[in-house]
């Protein structure tokens, strides 16, 4: 065999070096396998010896493998496990079949420490090898039904959107046929005044009336467009930053709505966004500006404490802090300038007054710090 082996060959032996000592044995086993590795040849070979197990698994081209062993049963289940060595066993199904544990232990002295550890670190490594295809069941089993799970909720959506859409029709259908049977009821009444000489004030009241029925549909329409279920990809705004993006998830588990907006994607709450029509874009903040008010408002407070600054020095502060509050889209913010002489306070209040960012001011509630806070409501832009 190992005269004639070449490329095109496939060699089979059984229990490699068996049958003389176990050390001249393995060390002969390993040189046939290097040997016959070295012509090309696809060789299978059986073994019990641990030196060839290791051999194999440190030389480029071979690779271990194993016939699954249940130490419980003592049986084979006779799967195949490439690139797992097997364990050979002996000491486990001696002491299954009731061999003293004296005997067991003087064994594992004269295998010597080496030995051991190899057929520990074998057996180790053959738990772990069936944990993990216990996990990787589990998460297949977990993965398949969140991939069912998610195909009926999307399915779900998707009837609840045609619903909606046939509901919305339905109405708008009902909505124009009751405006045609009113206009053509308000043109008879017209025509029955013309004939009785009516003003003609009376006549572009009956008009005016017509004319704004018809605007609160179109409004109803609009306004029930802006709600109901959202789609990936759509265009919506974001009421509290007054900014448009699009939809890239839904969790309604959670009330929570992934908006991207330019290159970031924000969380926000499902009743802050509304759908926009198309080239409703333009009229809302713009890109560069958004992103200005959400680096500030990621770094600001909704309060500043001013208490220890001159009057100079808390004016200058405030207005900056005003700024940078209106850049960030905060609604009210707190300014802390205690009741001290009342000079800080007065000066807050100068400033204050007919300041370009601020609405309107008031002292705090009790609950908020009564008179020594000044609660800022902010103009919005």
């Amino acid at each position: 065999i190992i005269r004639e082996a070449d490329p095109n060959s496939l060699i089979l032996l059984d229990e490699l070096g068996a049958g003389t000592d176990p050390a001249e044995g393995a060390a002969l086993g390993m040189a046939i396998l290097d040997h016959l590795h070295s012509t090309g040849a696809r060789t299978i070979a059986t073994t019990h010896h641990s030196q060839l197990k290791v051999h194999a698994h440190n030389r480029p081209g071979m690779e271990n493998a194993s016939v699954e062993f249940d130490p419980q049963t003592l049986k084979p289940t006779y799967r195949l496990l490439v690139g797992v060595p097997g364990s050979s066993n002996a000491l486990k199904i001696a002491y299954k079949l009731g061999m003293p544990q004296e005997i067991l232990e003087k064994a594992k002295e004269y295998m010597g420490s080496e030995a051991v550890a190899v057929e520990e670190m074998l057996t180790d490594m053959e738990r772990t090898r069936r944990e993990m295809e216990r996990n990787r069941r589990v998460i297949a089993e977990k993965l398949s039904e969140a991939e069912e799970r998610a195909k009926r909720y999307e399915e779900m959506l998707a009837r609840i959107e045609r619903e909606r859409e046939e509901i919305i029709h339905s109405a708008e259908e009902e909505a124009r046929r009751i405006l045609s049977g009113a206009r053509r009821t308000i043109e008879r009444a017209i025509e029955e005044i013309r004939r009785q000489q009516a003003s003609k004030e009376s006549i572009k009241r009956a008009h005016e009336a017509i004319e704004n029925l018809r605007r609160s549909l179109q409004r109803e329409r609009r306004e029930d467009r802006k709600g109901g279920v959202y789609s990936r990809g759509e265009l919506v705004r974001i009421r509290s930053l007054d900014a448009a993006g699009k939809v890239v998830r839904i969790r309604d588990d959670r009330g929570e709505a992934l908006i991207q907006v330019g290159g970031v994607e924000l969380t926000v709450p499902i009743s802050d966004i509304e759908r926009l029509e198309p080239g409703e874009e333009v009229k809302l903040t713009p890109p560069q500006l958004l992103q200005i008010r959400l680096t500030k408002r990621a770094s600001i407070s909704p309060q500043i404490n001013l208490i220890g600054c001159t009057a100079d020095e808390a004016k200058r502060k405030l207005d900056k802090y005003l700024d940078d509050a209106f850049l960030a889209g905060l609604e009210q913010v707190r300014v802390i300038h205690g009741r001290g002489t009342g000079a800080l306070k007065r000066a807050v209040r100068e400033l204050l007054t007919g300041h370009p960012h601020v609405r309107s001011f008031r002292f705090g509630n009790p609950p908020e710090g009564g008179d020594g806070v000044t609660v800022v409501t902010l103009e919005t832009g």
